[in-house]
């Protein structure tokens, strides 16, 4: 039994604590989660797949990606231009299929005239169309730019609010600065190693503006575009990274800062880990590989989330060369990243599209994976991970006491009891997922516990 204070008492039987600065106020008893964080648990994931029908001139449904069109809370999935609405638990129908005129390389939703729908834009090899949300899943073209090429992102460069497009090329990159009404306008080209497969935005160097991290595919490597703070780009550095047609930004070792990863496949195949020093740049901190005789031939995209809810984000490789898919995932912890093995889905990828995407599909708190393959269907993957409870915290002030755990808890119960020889717990619940309660003050003690189910 720990004695914090005069009136506030906690009990861990526990070997992990933490503990937080109490006033005395209120008499309460604590018990501990009685499942800990476990550092570097096992992920797992059940799989679906669905077919899309596709226009005859589009081949594979690679480029799927998860954005909620609908205005539901529940992400559909729109592979190319046919969108499929999610049923909440996590299985999906097609809805509707619209058209951009032409092939597409992939699609970036965003909400581009400020309406608080999701719009579209299809990114052609020659062309670029705006599709606009009109009634929360209804498309009609609005608006068609005169540039095409891979990839796209959104992000507002110039900090004016509203979301510019940058759509990445083979030998450039050009950006469009939104003018509120969902039509953009020519802003600067930016010359690239290129081509140009993967873009991300993030605030690599911690001045409040996003900059700008682009794939090379020729090159194998990665540019970092810093923004000046007013909406201009310029080169900051390029760094060899072994893969060139993905990465993910990450802050990975919890200090703050984006890191990047991105696939390395010289020797076993596997991840480099790029870890930012403060000031936007990167040094190599660590490769990560797959243990020999795996059956994977090379890591062609990655993925960054935490799967296991233990706080650290874990990562996530993908074989797509094959004819299945070999999903590889990497654990994190405050110990570093440990392989915690592979699973087989989809069919597929191509070589130049990538498909790979994360969303929580079912509204469980879970991050789970979207692949576009190269047949006609897409694979849903279902994060079915047992979480582990986070731990118990109490807080209090004035005549008020808050007992409080951070972020959700999908896989715990909130229990409590006034005898610890009693074996029937009551359990705390309000309806919905909570993550804190009131503390009574009033006699008897209570005792509490989060509980994995």
């Amino acid at each position: 039994m720990l004695f914090i204070s005069p009136a506030v008492k906690l009990f861990y039987p526990m070997k992990k604590l933490f503990l937080r600065t109490l006033l005395p106020v209120v008499a309460a008893w604590v018990l501990a989660s009685t499942s800990q964080t476990v550092l570097g648990q096992s992920v797992s994931f059940t799989t679906n797949s669905y077919y899309v029908t596709l226009p005859w001139i589009q081949t594979t449904t690679a480029n799927a990606i998860a954005a909620d069109v609908f205005g539901t809370g529940r992400p559909a999935i729109i592979s190319y231009l046919t969108v499929m609405i999610n049923f909440g638990n996590g299985t999906f129908a097609t809805n509707a299929f619209y058209s951009a005129g032409g092939i597409i390389g992939s699609v970036v939703a965003a909400d581009v005239n400020m309406d608080g729908k999701l719009d579209l834009i299809a990114v052609g090899s020659d062309k670029c169309t705006v599709l606009t949300n009109f009634n929360f899943g209804s498309f009609g073209s609005n608006a068609t730019i005169n540039a095409g090429g891979n990839c796209a992102v959104t992000s507002d460069l110039n900090n004016d609010g509203k979301p510019d497009l940058l759509i990445g090329g083979n030998t450039n990159v050009f950006i469009f600065t939104n003018n509120g009404s969902g039509r953009f306008g020519s802003n600067a080209t930016l010359n690239v190693l290129g081509p140009v497969f993967a873009m991300a935005v993030a605030d690599v160097n911690s001045d409040g503006s996003v900059d700008l991290i682009i794939a090379n595919k020729n090159n194998a490597s990665l540019t970092v575009f810093t923004n000046n703070g007013g909406g201009v780009l310029v080169s900051n550095a390029t760094w060899a990274a072994g893969g060139g047609k993905s990465f993910a930004a990450a802050d990975v070792n919890g200090d703050g800062l984006v890191d990047l990863i991105t696939p390395y496949n010289l020797g076993t195949p596997g991840l480099r880990v790029l870890t930012n020093n403060g000031s936007g740049t990167f040094g190599s901190n660590a490769t990560l590989r797959i243990p020999a005789g795996n059956g994977v031939f090379v890591i062609s995209e990655v993925v960054a989330a935490d799967l296991n809810g233990d706080g650290w984000v874990d990562l996530v490789g993908r074989d797509g060369t094959q004819s299945t898919d070999i999903i590889a995932v990497w654990t994190n912890s405050a110990y570093g990243f440990a392989y915690d093995g592979k699973i087989s889905a989809g069919a597929g990828s191509s070589d130049m599209l990538l498909s790979m995407s994360v969303a929580d599909l079912n509204g469980d708190n879970k991050p789970d994976l979207v692949l576009g393959n190269n047949a006609n269907f897409v694979t849903v993957l279902l994060n079915t991970t047992l979480f582990a409870s986070p731990p118990l915290n109490i807080f209090s002030a004035g005549n008020q006491s808050v007992l409080y755990w951070n972020g959700p808890a999908p896989d715990s119960v909130l229990q409590v009891t006034t005898n610890l020889n009693n074996p029937n717990w009551i359990t705390v619940t309000n309806g919905k997922p909570i993550t804190g309660v009131m503390l009574p003050q009033t006699s008897p003690n209570q005792f509490y516990r989060l509980i994995s189910q």
